[in-house]
């Protein structure tokens, strides 16, 4: 017997035996994994022919146990938040008698075959509870009546919701849902994927092939009793000729019909076409297909309502066709559920509508529920990337480069960029994506040495949505690729240390140095890797242009594993799955939250390498990506608030709306249309920054410091106004009963750059508040106790270069935080939006109440609090200033982490002789029991509080910080 299938043979045994400890409770420590894998090999000799024990290796032993171990302590890393219309009705899944309706086979087959792939046993059953749940909310599919049920599912990007959906049409299958459609991408790859999926997980037959191959829950399935119709078959989308052909319609089918059809409006309207033809139906009559539908919306953010151009609007028309389209499919059935997923909460269905009554009375507005999947421990998504690390000073995520420089961005593209404009920027590869490639060839190295040969293994460069750019870069990119495998080849005989004479092998060695210095393997263990790996490389570039002839087909080659380098834009950004990814190189400028989340391929599951993934990134995309992580992170706080006081989806949407974040993706949507727009945003519960300054108006540093001396010596000198300082930390001063007027007047004084909230919104929700709420600022003021010692100082103090930490301020000595910055377009910052820490707003609150928030958010997320929860905390009902001193560091070019500096290849240097000055303001969240205020009073005055912006300005506005990517839905011409 070959030695993969007796490894993949005893995987199998001690799973289930496994998976047995598991549901009774024992916990699953290494001393229980050994003795079962000891007894599975026992057993395994006695009961398999051609088993042979003997022939096992330790290291063979220890790959079992490394995936066991994988798949069996996986934790959980936050709770499903759910919150649901109070009129739902909700416990019919509990409380089915009928035996048949609760074998649920289909499901148990597919928790199975997830099992069989490796998947981790919490996720599974996790995965589970969270399709109870959904099922319990979107109705029972034999409920008599005419009714409809609309719900959304939110998860991360690469986090699992295809595995969700799939596990959940399965079970819906179950328990009588007899027509399921899924909606599977706007393009024929990602419904092409799809459609293998679920193929895999819930058809049970390979519908490329004529000749119905079983595969996944196919294997061993009676599809006698548990078969399903399809109407759309692996590179087949639905056809109304084909469906035709069919001798039945969905009157007469016995098992359930699935369609999996692309999100296009000439496919949808086929379908429609052919439901409402085939079974002579009449909405307007009430003549409606009396079966159950399930309808799955993989990409509920994508092509909603109000995204129409001026060239495709008409006047009669206030949805985009295809959301017409999908209506008008569910209105064809007399019980319909429709369910959408999506990647982020600022989904279009919340935010594109004119207002809040146009939203809540949306057909497809997920009025019923809403989900929030959780996403377990060892999943690698925004906060890992982009959260707030607990504010330590410059970090970013360790498998980070910010080396995409800007003065490198040769090829980086740029608003309203045509074709041959780009193509004439185009003329040789940056150092930093030729450092990226590299990096690539070691990374699939070091997982070749690591026993993963025959794996996926995949890198994507992302810089442009321009089929025509992509291919040009593919015709650079080809021939430096070659060199390396001509480098490697060269040397394929000699010893690791000699073959670095040869200068592409040298360039490879000192990646490895300088990317991977702290990893156990060692340069001579990858070296005779990379004679494999530059074997089986390939180049693509993935888009719609007709000479294209690339494709990405990682299903061919499951055995033997593809390793790739793959240029592209829009396909490579929704929905593709990129097996085996390690390398990314992104250099992207789109500042549309909609458009970077789903670009974010790298985030997932990287098991056995989340060690060797290395994001290339430009530092202003990174700052972005924070913004857009914290906006999600306060968000889906909210949520979990609202499901704690039993509010609705409807109280989410309008939260979402008037987050000021949602001012981003609204001037995407609505620049499309010819008319200006306005939107309103709230600041309740929210904190904004001020952390930017203009390299080119030296004055204001000045005005900074003679404006935040005064405010501090008049805040010292008011008798009225109590000064004390943090408990054990003497160093940062507290000043309470500050008037809202003095803080309204140092926000003008400072006059800072402003963000996507300008001094006019701030100022104006002061004012609103003030009336409101009988409580003054509090105001911080933070230096240091003594001098730091970090890294940049110290290099500065050993070059000699000048620098300052103490400082005369407002009557005495202070000494203030040094932070390292980068400058970009003019602008001095640093690459994330947070400068001060996570926790500053515990300052505000006693010792008892933050240990209470401690522990509450680490029993529930894993994770410490950080400003957000903080700051609704039930002791927070006044608005808060903090101040932030700096001595300011430019580094230039900015490189972070520590192992992309290099001494030589950046400089360092004091932008001021005195200390620098940021803020951060934050409100109370707008809760009447917080605020001791009637609920009706509170709502109107919040209301009232709100800022009406002009949708075009702030749209100008974001113009103003760099290029807008002006990425539409199609690359170019050619889709």
């Amino acid at each position: 017997m070959d030695k993969k299938v007796m490894i993949e043979k005893l995987i199998w045994l001690c799973s289930q035996e496994l998976r047995l400890y598991k549901e009774s409770g024992t916990s699953i420590e290494r001393k229980v994994i050994l003795e079962t894998i000891d007894d599975a090999i026992k057993r395994a000799d006695e009961n398999i022919s051609d088993f042979d024990g003997s022939t096992l290796t330790e290291e063979d032993i220890g790959d079992i146990e490394f995936e066991l171990e994988s798949r069996f302590s996986v934790s959980i890393g936050s709770q499903t938040i759910i919150i649901s219309d109070p009129g739902i009705d909700r416990g019919w899944l509990n409380s089915i008698t009928d035996p048949e309706r609760t074998e649920f086979v289909r499901h148990k087959d597919y928790e199975d075959f997830l099992h069989s792939i490796g998947r981790e046993y919490d996720v599974v059953n996790e995965n589970t509870k969270i399709i109870d749940q959904i099922l319990d909310l979107s109705g029972d599919p034999l409920r008599e009546g005419s009714w409809e049920t609309r719900g959304l599912v939110m998860g991360n990007v690469q986090s699992g919701k295809t595995q969700n959906y799939i596990g959940l049409i399965n079970k819906a299958a179950d328990l009588g849902y007899q027509a399921i459609i899924i909606l599977g991408g706007h393009m024929n790859e990602l419904r092409n994927q799809t459609q293998f999926r679920v193929d895999q997980g819930f058809v049970g037959q390979d519908t490329r092939k004529t000749n119905a191959t079983t595969i996944g829950v196919g294997i061993d399935r009676d599809f006698t009793k548990y078969g399903s119709h399809q109407f759309t078959k692996g590179e087949n989308d639905f056809s109304r000729t084909i469906a035709n052909r069919v001798a039945f319609d969905l009157n007469g089918i016995s098992f359930p019909a699935v369609f999996v059809v692309k999100k296009n409006t000439s496919i949808l309207e086929s379908l429609y076409t052919w439901i409402k033809e085939k079974h002579m139906l009449s909405p307007e009559d009430g003549r409606l297909l009396d079966k159950p539908l399930l309808f799955i919306d993989d990409e509920a953010d994508y092509a909603s309502v109000n995204t129409l151009s001026e060239q495709q609007a008409n006047e009669d028309r206030k949805v985009t066709k295809t959301n017409q389209l999908i209506r008008d499919i569910l209105g064809l059935f007399k019980r319909n559920t429709y369910i959408g997923y999506t990647a982020t909460p600022f989904a279009n269905i919340f935010i594109d509508p004119e207002n809040d009554n146009d939203m809540l009375s949306h057909n497809l507005y997920p009025k019923d529920f809403m989900v929030k999947v959780p996403t377990p421990l060892a999943y690698h998504g925004q906060d890992f990337f982009f959260g707030d690390h607990s504010g330590v000073p410059d970090h970013v995520s360790p498998l980070i480069n910010i080396n995409v420089t800007d003065h490198e961005l040769k090829l980086l593209p740029i608003a309203g960029q045509k074709k041959d404009m780009a193509e004439d920027l185009m003329h040789e590869l940056s150092a930093d994506l030729k450092e990226a490639i590299r990096v690539f060839f070691i990374a699939t190295a070091i997982r070749f040495f690591r026993g993963a040969d025959k794996q996926h293994h995949t890198m994507i460069i992302n810089i442009s949505h321009l089929a025509d750019v992509q291919n040009k870069l593919r015709a650079l990119t080809e021939p430096y690729i070659n060199e390396i495998i001509g480098g490697i080849k060269a040397t394929e005989r000699q010893d690791p240390v000699r073959a670095c004479k040869h200068p592409e092998v040298r360039d490879l060695h000192e990646t490895f140095e300088k990317i991977y210095p702290h990893l156990d393997e060692q340069w001579e263990d990858l070296f005779p890797q990379l004679q494999f790996v530059a074997n089986k490389i390939g180049l693509k570039a993935i888009n719609s242009h007709p000479d294209s002839q690339d494709n990405l087909d990682y299903e061919t080659f499951s055995e033997t594993g593809v390793v790739a380098i793959v240029i592209g834009g829009i396909k490579l950004s929704r929905g593709m799955t990129l097996e085996g990814l390690s390398v990314t190189y992104f250099a992207r400028s789109s500042k549309m939250y909609d458009t970077l989340m789903q670009m974010c391929r790298w985030f997932g599951y990287r098991k056995g390498y989340d060690d060797l993934c290395r994001v290339y990134l430009t530092s202003d995309t990174i700052d972005w990506y924070s913004h857009i992580a914290e906006a999600i992170d306060e968000l889906y706080e909210e949520l979990h608030l609202m499901n704690r006081s039993n509010k609705t989806p409807s109280d989410f949407g309008l939260k979402v709306r008037d987050h000021p974040s949602s001012l981003i993706v609204t001037a995407k949507t609505k620049m499309r249309s010819a008319t200006e727009s306005t939107h309103s945003v709230s600041l309740w519960g929210q904190r904004q920054r001020r952390f930017r300054w203009d390299a080119n108006d030296e004055e204001s540093f000045k005005r900074g410091f003679n404006v935040t001396e005064r405010f501090i010596t008049k805040l010292k000198d008011d008798e009225s106004i109590e000064n004390n300082h943090v408990p054990n930390k003497d160093e940062i001063k507290i000043f309470k009963n500050v008037k809202h007027s003095d803080v309204i007047k140092y926000i003008e004084d400072m006059n800072m750059i402003e963000d996507e909230i300008g001094d006019i919104g701030l100022i104006s929700h002061i004012n609103e508040i003030s009336s409101l709420v009988d409580k003054d600022f509090q105001v911080a003021f933070r230096t240091l106790s003594k001098p730091s010692s970090d890294w940049f100082l110290n290099e500065m103090s050993e070059e000699g270069i000048e620098f300052k930490q103490e400082y005369e301020f407002a009557g005495e000595k202070i000494i203030v935080p040094s932070r390292t910055v980068e400058k970009i377009n003019n602008i001095y910052k640093a690459p994330r939006t947070e400068m001060g820490q996570g926790g500053d707003e515990s300052w505000f609150l006693s010792p008892d109440e933050i240990a209470r928030i401690k522990e509450e958010i680490m029993n529930r997320t894993g994770k410490q609090p950080d400003n957000k929860h903080y700051l609704r905390s039930i002791e927070r009902d006044f608005p808060v200033l903090i101040i932030y001193p700096f001595n300011l560091i430019l580094m230039d070019p900015y490189k972070q982490p520590a192992a992309q500096r290099i001494k030589g290849e950046y400089s360092l240097k004091s932008i001021s002789n005195k200390p620098m000055f940021g803020y951060a303001i934050s409100f109370p969240i707008d809760d009447p029991e917080l605020l001791n205020i009637d609920p009706t009073a509170l709502r109107a005055k919040v209301n009232k509080s709100k800022r009406v912006y002009m949708v075009g300005q702030v749209y100008r506005q974001l113009q103003m910080f760099g290029d807008i990517d002006c990425e539409e839905d199609e690359e170019d011409a050619y889709e």
